[in-house]
């Protein structure tokens, strides 16, 4: 099972980039790999109580001047549903960037 959304933000895609680690990290997600020169970040959750853990992709997307599209897909490493979590942690990394980028 895999969710993906996608989120515009008005912002640069350079300043989007740099504020995705520490984003992806308040939400407890740990980077595992990062490409600029193809605008995606991997990273991963471990195990909790309710999850064995997610894998994220996130796709920085340049989408004009001052706008930049962000694109999360998660999925979990074991099972066969999130039972909306999956949903909830894209929507988490959304609202923890769109602190990051606001400060």
């Amino acid at each position: 099972m895999a969710k993906e959304l996608a989120q515009d933000f008005g912002y640069p895609k350079d300043k989007v980039w740099a504020a995705l680690p520490a984003a992806l990290e308040s939400v407890k997600m740990g980077v595992d790999s990062a490409d600029v020169g193809i605008g995606r970040i991997e990273a991963s959750t471990g195990v909790s109580l309710s999850s064995w853990g997610e894998k994220v992709s996130v796709q920085v997307t340049d989408a004009g001047p001052d706008r930049t599209t962000v694109t999360v897909s998660t999925k979990l490493k074991f099972g066969l549903t999130g039972w909306g979590k999956l949903q909830k942690n894209i929507k988490r990394v959304f609202e923890s960037l769109d602190r990051s980028l606001a400060a």
